[in-house]
């Protein structure tokens, strides 16, 4: 009857990755996450948006909701946020416009501050190592990027 140390003996050992090949992997899967959805989608996503927003042209509540939506998922979909940006511009004027914007854009940036602190160093972890996300953190603390400590002395949040 095998022990449990003949079984450690049976798996494949699995050696480190270098860490050479994990920046690399990362650079290039977020460059394929960023450029193939894009490549694929985008003559089908500009022109789902401009028939949805030329739908709700005169009417610049719905208009000003669009642009908002259209912004805020702008960093999961490969929308055109300068086409969206003129369009804003021109359905509800320069300041209401700029408004709809700023928060499209807000409300994108939590959205990827939310992936980023729900997945990011997660995923970084498996792909690069975490001994490489503790090292990357260790030269921030060098150059005076608040590590965990020290942000939360200073009141700011643990995610960052």
């Amino acid at each position: 009857m095998p022990d449990g140390n003949d079984r450690d003996r049976l798996l494949p050992e699995r050696r480190p990755r270098p860490p050479q090949r994990g920046w690399s992997l990362l650079i290039v899967g977020l460059f394929v996450a960023i450029l193939v959805p894009w490549l694929l989608l985008d003559g089908w996503i500009q022109q789902v948006g401009a028939e949805w927003l030329g739908a709700v042209r005169d009417r610049p509540i719905a208009a000003a909701l669009a642009v908002v939506a259209l912004l805020a998922v702008d960093v999961v979909l490969p929308i055109p946020s300068s086409l969206v940006g003129v369009f804003a511009g021109s359905a509800l004027g320069l300041a209401r416009g700029a408004l709809a914007i700023w928060v499209g854009l807000m409300i994108g940036c939590l959205v990827g501050d939310a992936f980023g602190a729900w997945l990011g160093r997660r995923l970084a972890g498996q792909v690069v190592g975490n001994n490489q996300i503790a090292a990357l953190g260790r030269r921030g603390a060098a150059i005076g990027f608040p590590g965990p400590r020290r942000r939360a002395r200073l009141g700011l949040s643990r995610r960052f």
